[in-house]
């Protein structure tokens, strides 16, 4: 009996890129299903040109660019080249500064016999533009693509704002079925987006299935926003942490608030003051955001932070995602508490839940308790874990209360704290205690410092927390929300963090092996126990 294709595509999409170039040799039927998902994902596009871009594309002469064609290429490269290229659904490419001109490029896009598209099938692009010209990404976009992350780096003032217009006004009508679309804009010197509005709405306006948006903090003007305040099917719109920008523009604010526009928006990142995003929350109660992102940039007061979150928590009663970063913010001491967070507690839908503030975040067990009851489904939690108020180490969560918090959040799967490093961890002498994290898969330790610097103790009671499958990583440094901050781990610490990791995932070994050994003795005592029963009703 043959083994169905959907079962063998299963297992080989577990297997490495040598295996499958492997198990491509075994057979016909075999090679179709391993070369697919060799070939699903691709990290550079020379992988892919290397069929049709001979080592010196450039003829010497006109006559002898007649007599060969574009690259003197053959049928047979060609079948060749689509073979593969008609598999790749994901393609990631970082842009080099020397690419194939506009002319040569257009020379092998006219030789191509299988449409206008190198990858018909694509369905996702993640391109990052290190050159001002951005003619090279055009045919490796199809009708069929759905995701799109763009990214400028490194580019001069001025050309980037060409570079996106070129982009933008090339795009137009050759994305039809997009859904995701993703902007960085690594050097917010580089453009100016009001200098490409046009050529951005006349792209947009070709997208109508477009659901999710991120664009960089410093594009959100007013008539940036207004390019998509009119697409039906957009639920979330928000911005991307990887933009350092450090200062504010004149935000569209008011697009998102307006009655009739994003008719669909459900989930909203924003960069602002916290009485701008205050205001918009209160114009848009009709909404019932389900998803708030908040980047707030001005001096926040204790009662200003609790009135806001109030704010969220009566307009927003079935939010059930939250990140807020309080860079700014002043407190008369200097940690936070779950007293200024307590009007959340009222969202009882919430399963994500992640704030960034130059403070720790200190909880006692009654507190952590509270939160779990009050947040069942809670499935993503990270409080401050990297405060750059807290930088000796101290003034954090006790290791030890990961017991409470496992207890607490049965569903939790990411879970991020800065930990106290002079409170030392629990026992670990039981490697299978009754309180486990079930589907932990993070644990983000930010810029925690081990406890009492004993990696050794550390890891063996964490092993002691975390079930065997899935095997929980742990992070450790700066989080994305805090990239503008010059802080981050030493070396040191971010190596003995790894090594409390390593010493992680041995135990884990043993707790799997252990855990095995017991169902199958287990299994064993109820196979003995069902025979001794069968005997008993024979006799």
């Amino acid at each position: 009996m043959e083994t169905p294709p959907e079962v063998l595509s299963m297992i080989f999409s577990l297997l490495s890129p040598e295996d499958l170039a492997s198990c491509a040799r075994v057979c016909r039927r075999w090679s179709e299903t391993a070369l697919d998902e060799l070939w699903r994902e691709i990290d550079d596009v020379h992988q892919l040109l290397c069929f049709v871009v001979k080592s010196d594309p450039f003829f010497d002469s006109e006559e002898q660019m007649n007599q060969e064609g574009p690259y003197g290429l053959s049928d047979g490269d060609w079948l060749k080249f689509n073979r593969y290229a008609a598999r790749v659904r994901t393609l990631r490419f970082r842009e080099l500064a020397i690419v194939p001109s506009d002319e040569d490029l257009a020379r092998l896009c006219l030789r191509h016999p299988f449409g206008t598209s190198f990858t018909p099938n694509i369905r996702r692009i993640d391109w990052e533009i290190t050159h001002s010209e951005s003619t090279f990404i055009m045919p490796f976009i199809s009708e069929s693509l759905q995701e799109m992350r763009i990214g400028i780096k490194g580019i001069q003032q001025f050309d980037g704002d060409r570079t996106f217009s070129n982009l933008f006004l090339r795009l137009a009508h050759r994305t039809p079925r997009l859904t995701k679309l993703h902007i960085e804009d690594n050097d917010a010197s580089a453009t100016s987006p009001d200098a490409f509005v046009h050529p951005l709405s006349t792209w947009v306006q070709t997208c109508p299935k477009l659901e999710e948006i991120h664009i960089p903090r410093h594009w959100h003007t007013s008539d940036v926003v207004a390019v998509f305040q009119s697409l039906a099917h957009l639920i979330e719109f928000g911005f991307n942490w990887t933009d350092p920008a450090t200062y504010v523009l004149e935000f569209g604010v008011q697009a998102v608030a307006e009655e009739g526009q994003f008719p669909s928006l459900r989930r909203l990142g924003w960069t602002s003051e916290i009485g701008q995003a205050e205001d918009l929350l209160k114009r848009s109660s009709k909404r019932g955001f389900q998803g708030l992102t908040f980047d707030c940039s001005d001096d926040l007061g204790q009662e200003e932070v609790m009135r806001f979150l109030d704010t969220i928590a009566k307009t927003c009663s079935s939010l059930r995602q939250l990140t807020l970063c309080l860079d700014d913010i002043m407190l008369e001491d200097v940690r936070l508490t779950l007293k200024v967070f307590r009007p959340l507690l009222a969202c009882r839908a919430l399963n994500e839940l992640r704030v960034h503030s130059p403070y720790p975040f200190i909880l006692s067990l009654s507190d952590i308790e509270g939160m779990g009851a009050a947040w069942p489904d809670m499935q993503e939690l990270a409080l401050c874990p990297d405060p750059e108020m807290a930088l000796d180490g101290g003034s954090g969560i006790p290791i030890t209360s990961l017991s409470t918090f496992a207890a607490s959040f049965p569903r939790l799967q990411v879970l991020g704290l800065f930990i106290d490093k002079e409170e030392p961890p629990g026992s670990a002498g039981d490697l299978l205690p009754e309180i486990q994290f079930r589907w932990l898969r993070e644990l983000d330790v930010g810029l925690s410092w081990v406890p009492q610097n004993d990696s050794l103790r550390v890891g063996f009671y964490l092993a002691s927390l975390f079930s065997a499958s899935p095997r929980p990583s742990i992070k450790a440094g700066r989080s994305e929300a805090h990239l503008r901050s010059t802080f981050d781990l030493d070396d040191w610490t971010g190596y003995e963090w790894e090594e409390v990791e390593r010493i992680v995932h041995l135990t884990l070994d043993t707790k799997e092996a252990v855990v095995r050994k017991l169902e199958g003795l287990q299994q064993a005592w109820r196979d003995t126990r069902h025979s001794g029963q069968s005997l008993t009703k024979t006799s």
